[in-house]
């Protein structure tokens, strides 16, 4: 709706309580900072709501009760710091939510986990991101796959959470096991209890040093992390930048025909 309206900044106050699709609706809409007043009593998708609405910081109370998608919601609003109150418990993708939200930092004790399966690239780049995610049931979650990727502040607790991928857990029940070489790279700050987390043998980890990955100790817990030059991570970013905005549009294009 106010997708690419770069000079829009103004307060809304709409009906919608009939709406159920608010997917990119600030999607660009890079100089937006307003405060929303809608009824989300029945939206079922807020994907990409505000990716790329880099001067959006307001708290949100949301109601998100019938939501199942927020994948990419605040994906590259790098000024997005607000509070957040939402009932998730509908929610089953949170792929790349916060992914490049730089500045975010905010506790997310209230998020019901029960039944999302992809936190894929989940805190992508978020680099002010650090705390604890406890309160997370990663029970159902079927893709890790660089969920905490150059969160470089990042080292919450998550050892006590009630999970299948984090504790108590074979990795290879989770697509992670596939490449989980990815979840905590370049993690910089991390170094939180993962004594519970067990590998399956089919598990995809690069451990020779010269492939500049990182890689898990046989006789430690810990993620031991090398780094890439920055020059090939900075090219991949630009790729998945390109290929997240090429899906979503296509995505959100689709049912014009």
């Amino acid at each position: 709706m106010f997708s690419g309206a770069v000079s829009f900044n103004q307060d809304l106050y709409f009906d919608t309580s009939s709406v159920t699709n608010m997917a990119g609706m600030f999607f660009g809409a890079t100089n937006f900072n307003g405060e929303i007043f809608f009824n989300t009593t029945l939206v079922t998708t807020m994907a990409a709501m505000f990716s790329g609405a880099v001067s959006f910081n307001q708290d949100l109370y949301f109601d998100t009760s019938s939501v199942t998608n927020m994948a990419g919601m605040f994906f590259g609003a790098t000024n997005f710091n607000g509070e957040i109150f939402f009932n998730t418990t509908l929610v089953t993708t949170m792929a790349a939510m916060f992914s490049g939200a730089v500045s975010f930092n905010q506790g997310l004790k209230s998020f019901n986990t029960d039944n999302v399966v992809d936190m894929k690239d989940m805190f992508r780049s978020a680099t002010t991101f650090n705390q604890d995610l406890n309160s997370f049931n990663t029970s159902s979650v079927t893709n890790m796959e660089g969920m905490f990727f150059e969160a470089a502040n990042f080292n919450g607790e998550i050892s006590k959470q009630k999970q299948r991928c984090f504790d108590d857990c074979t990795v290879h029940s989770c697509t992670v096991s596939n490449n989980i070489d990815t979840v905590f790279h370049n993690a910089s700050k991390f170094n939180s209890e993962l004594s519970k987390f067990t590998i399956s043998k089919n598990t995809n980890i690069h451990k020779s040093k010269s492939e500049k990955f990182p890689y898990i100790h046989p006789l430690s817990s810990r993620f031991y992390l090398s780094q890439k030059s920055k020059n090939s991570q900075m090219h991949y970013n630009i790729f998945f930048i390109i290929f997240f905005y090429f899906g979503l549009f296509i995505k959100l294009h689709s049912g014009d025909k």
